[in-house]
């Protein structure tokens, strides 16, 4: 039997989607020129400071969506049970990316019944599912941006962002960053 040749398909994009609930660890490490970014189910490396800008501004974007999307006092309905095998992913960004994109569900039409908020930066798409997840999101990239900024001295700090008040992060309206076209 003869092999066919498959043509490649032109503008074919995978986009990679997690969905946490609850409280969760994660953790940011530097890696060579980049950064190692942990999480449960994904291990994301950055090695362009413009991913890591897009992803910071996507998860402060989304604090304020979150304060108004998770209602106080409803906790998500069940998280997915722990099973012997678990699917883990590796999403890397080796340049710019889009803007991040980021929406919410309210609890009514939610899977965890809490709420979900969604960000995705170029592949990577993640969506909370109650407070907590988010919290730890959040406090995750904010992580990781910090610790970036040791490695890329274009970056801002995080402290000169537009938007940062001392009650915290507040959402980010203007790239400094461009992403990419």
């Amino acid at each position: 039997m003869a092999r066919t040749p498959v043509p490649h398909a032109s503008g074919h994009r995978t986009t990679t989607a997690i969905y946490l609930v609850g409280s969760h660890t994660g953790h940011a490490v530097q890696m060579a020129h980049s950064l190692l970014i942990t999480m449960p189910s994904a291990r994301v490396r950055i090695k362009h400071p413009q991913a890591l800008y897009a992803a910071l501004t996507g998860w402060l974007d989304a604090e304020k969506l979150a304060h108004d999307t998770f209602a106080p006092g409803i906790a998500a309905h069940s998280a997915p049970p722990p099973t012997e095998s678990e699917t883990s992913v590796q999403v890397q960004f080796h340049g710019p990316v889009p803007g991040p994109q980021v929406d919410t569900r309210p609890p009514a039409v939610s899977l965890s019944g809490a709420g979900e908020v969604r960000v995705q930066v170029g592949p990577l798409s993640i969506t909370t599912g109650d407070r907590p997840a988010f919290q730890d999101q959040l406090r995750l990239w904010t992580g990781a941006y910090r610790l970036g900024t040791t490695l890329w001295a274009e970056l801002p700090a995080i402290e000169q962002l537009p938007g940062l008040t001392t009650a915290g992060p507040q959402p980010v309206r203007h790239l400094a960053l461009a992403p990419a076209a």
